[in-house]
């Protein structure tokens, strides 16, 4: 009665063995007792003493024995090879029944793992978009301690090498004239590598201009600055003599009238068409930007600029 109870931990047909049934104790243990069903079925035929063994006899109590039952030798008897993989099989299915029980609470971990390793990965993502966008935003916090046209190179020059997206510029002669009233104009100076593409050319440079324009019209450099000038040179190749020739590809102004009617705090969505007071094109560059205006980057790289 309690080997046929104990099939419901796992270890189902242990009973059978016991009384010499041995391929049922197998089908047992394969089937979880015949689904439980076999064990349920089992109990009651001990409970009922209709139980039998694996010669045939029926199964009885000392207490209930029978006066015409003889107690006597079974013939049947599973040998020890049969005995040892059964309680091989009998210790696999122990081990998952265990491991069935224990399974929920390690998915449970492994998701609250995964669940926290994810969110680790989101805060990291967060606080790089943060930093990230804390350092393309225009440096303006700088000490306005010398000279005016000190002052203004420097942030220039700051805001350049901290943009982080001009690896195709270099920044060339930063000048500050007087615009005769007290003021001043700036004129900054771009180089383009060559090779660029008109596509490229252009997202940079206007990405440069407006920081650097949203930098120089909010800081306070000793003077007024009432126009900024920004120009991307470019040399080129004449495909047919070879001559190198070093063009103003690309010139963006802005006034302070413009400039102080734009919100600079995100400049990086202002279209600097819209926001310039003059741009100007030289014509082969304008020339190329209608040239490519249907071609792949790729096509682009190559005939650019004599490429």
């Amino acid at each position: 009665m309690v080997l046929a109870a104990i099939g419901f931990l796992g270890i189902s047909g242990l009973h059978r063995l016991y009384v010499g049934k041995k391929y049922t104790a197998f089908l047992y243990l394969v089937t979880f007792g015949g689904f439980f069903i076999g064990t349920i079925w089992d109990l009651y035929q001990l409970y009922d003493e209709s139980f039998k063994d694996g010669d045939g006899y029926p199964l009885y109590s000392d207490d209930s024995m029978k006066s015409n039952y003889r107690r006597r030798r079974t013939r049947a008897s599973a040998g020890l090879l049969f005995k040892l993989a059964y309680g091989f099989f009998c210790l696999i299915f122990l081990s998952g029944s265990v491991a069935t029980i224990f399974a929920p609470a390690q998915r449970t971990t492994q998701v609250a793992d995964t669940e926290n390793v994810q969110q680790q990965a989101r805060d990291k993502k967060a606080q790089s978009k943060e930093e990230r966008e804390k350092r393309e935003l225009p440096i303006i916090d700088l000490p306005m301690n010398r000279t005016p046209e000190e002052n203004i190179k420097n942030t220039v020059e700051k805001n350049f090498n901290e943009e982080g997206n001009t690896s195709g510029l270099k920044l060339g002669q930063v000048k500050v004239d007087s615009d005769g009233a007290g003021g001043a104009n700036v004129t900054i100076a771009f180089q383009g590598a060559r090779g660029l593409t008109v596509d490229r050319t252009l997202a940079e440079f206007n990405y440069a201009i407006k920081k650097e324009i949203a930098a120089l019209y909010q800081i306070k450099p000793g003077t007024n600055i009432s126009n900024v000038t920004a120009t991307v040179y470019m040399k080129t190749t004449d495909k047919s003599t070879g001559t190198e020739e070093t063009i103003p590809a690309y010139t963006v102004s802005m006034n302070q009238q413009r400039a102080s009617g734009m919100h600079w705090e995100n400049y990086k969505k202002i279209d600097i068409m819209d926001a310039a007071s003059d741009i100007k094109m030289h014509p082969s560059f304008k020339y190329l930007l209608q040239k490519n205006a249907n071609k792949s980057g790729w096509d682009q790289m190559k005939d650019t600029f004599g490429l």
